[in-house]
């Protein structure tokens, strides 16, 4: 029975959260706070859902009016009428489209980092210095760091143990996003996906120097997009932890009565992208799509509003999710899928929806 299954190190409410809000266009200094994360994110990935415009990702670590596009290649730019402040339980907005105009409804994804950290980058050629924030116990973290333009540069991730998703972006220039996922490939290392496209994952060499990450640090190759020299990156990673985060992968069977994914707890986000060909980066997440099938989807590469459609449906489970439909994105027989999700419930305590 399920009290026999241990209990969770971390609890999920504590560290990921999902807030839904509506813009009533109040502008700087005053704005609009927006609560009930349960924590100070460090994190707010915000987007809008009534309408189009592009996903907006801050961070506590370049400051809270750098943002930059997970469906674009520009630049870090900074808005002071944008997000203006973190707080214990939220985040503050002005009346910028993107995060706080009036009548519009937004989602925010929340992940908490909490512990600064500092330091120079290793491996060969001019170390480099480093700055950041982590969280241990959910295996998070956020680096922004200086490239040096030689192989095997080596970024301190500081989770302790191996990332199992990250996310790299130039800050300076307009470059495409540069992605590893464990199960991309048979040698992961070897490929990389763009979070700003649909297309399927590349072969470069230059982005990871073929070399896997380790439980210390990322090695990277000479490629522009992670390491060209006195540049500054941020990188974000990601490990799973049971019972509160899952990145994994699974064949679809191209049924309604699709395939079932295990994750151990009942997913509050799951994020899917096809890795055997091209495909979007679809998000679901339980305070849009409140039951079962859940089909209230947007994409991470696209500016497109709140996608009602079934075709996207699956069904969230209380210890994992289930395709409902074909679509080629998440279920086409024999399709390959990579996937991060995030929990709402450990499977020790939660129940079907």
């Amino acid at each position: 029975c399920t009290s026999n299954l241990p209990a969770v190190a971390v609890i999920p409410s504590e560290h990921f959260n999902t807030i839904l809000y509506t813009g009533d266009g109040t502008a700087e200094p005053t704005g609009q706070p927006q609560t009930g994360v349960g924590f100070q994110p460090d994190f707010v990935w915000t987007k809008t859902r009534n309408t189009g415009a592009d996903h907006f990702l801050h961070d506590s670590v370049r400051g809270v009016n750098q943002r930059i596009k997970s469906n674009a290649t520009d630049a870090e730019y900074d808005d002071n009428n944008a997000l203006l402040a973190f707080g214990s339980d939220g985040f503050t907005v002005a009346d910028d489209a993107a995060t706080g105009a009036s009548g519009i409804t937004y989602a925010a994804w929340n992940w908490k980092a909490e512990t600064s950290v500092s330091g120079d980058t290793t491996g060969s050629g001019t170390a480099k210095t480093y700055t950041g924030k982590v969280n241990t116990d959910n295996k998070f973290s956020i680096i922004k760091y200086t490239g040096n333009g030689t192989n095997n540069h080596t970024i301190p991730h500081n989770l302790g143990v191996v990332p199992e998703f990250f996310m790299i972006k130039s800050l300076e220039d307009g470059e495409n996003w540069a992605v590893y996922h464990k199960d991309t490939h048979a040698s992961p290392e070897t490929m990389m996906l763009k979070i700003n496209a649909n297309s399927a994952p590349a072969d470069v060499d230059s982005f990871l120097n073929d070399v896997a990450p380790t439980s210390s640090v990322i090695n990277l190759g000479v490629y522009s997009r992670v390491n060209e020299s006195d540049e500054t990156f941020i990188v974000y990673s990601w490990a799973s932890v049971d019972g509160y985060s899952k990145v994994g992968t699974y064949t679809g069977n191209g049924s309604t009565t699709g395939t079932f994914t295990y994750t151990g707890f009942r997913p509050a986000y799951i994020m899917i992208k096809r890795v055997d060909t091209t495909g979007n980066w679809h998000i679901q997440d339980t305070k849009r799509a409140t039951y079962n099938e859940a089909y209230v989807g947007l994409q991470a590469n696209s500016t497109g509003a709140d996608s009602v459609a079934s075709t996207y449906g699956l069904d969230i489970t209380s210890n994992g999710f289930k395709q409902t439909y074909t679509h080629a994105d998440q279920n086409a027989d024999g399709g390959t899928y990579v996937y991060i999700a995030f929990a709402e419930t450990p499977f020790k305590y939660s129940n079907a929806r």
